[in-house]
């Protein structure tokens, strides 16, 4: 398995996780409701699901990698990320939200990184 998160700035520049710890995506409702004048009313623009954001969980197993990581997804670009074991987790996304710093697990003797992500239309 091969997981590759690729910055889209022009640089070519990817980063390869041991694995994806977890992958929490959702998808927020685009529908919109228009509360009318007279009560108990409603006009709804039906829109469907917006793209899916959430958190990915990026596990490493050197200070190295974690930090070069870290660094690639601070940039301020897109990102095409690709699992050749589970393709449904392809996406070109964007950051949002936050990044934490690469936390050592003592008990695994690993390094994971927490990014919020919103999926864009490539």
């Amino acid at each position: 398995m091969t997981t590759t998160i690729t910055a889209q700035d022009g640089t070519g520049a990817s980063t390869n996780p041991v694995e994806i710890a977890e992958w929490a995506p959702c998808a927020e409702s685009g529908n919109i409701v228009h509360e009318l004048l007279a009560p108990g009313t409603i006009a709804v623009t039906v829109v469907g699901d917006l793209p899916r954001s959430g958190e990915l969980t990026l596990v490493y197993t050197s200070d190295d990698t974690a930090e070069a990581a870290r660094q690639l997804l601070g940039r301020p670009t897109s990102f095409v990320l690709t699992d050749t074991e589970r393709p449904v987790v392809g996406m070109t996304f964007v950051r949002r939200g936050r990044i934490t710093p690469a936390i050592h697990d003592a008990l695994d003797d690993v390094w994971m990184i927490e990014v919020g992500f919103q999926e864009i239309a490539p």
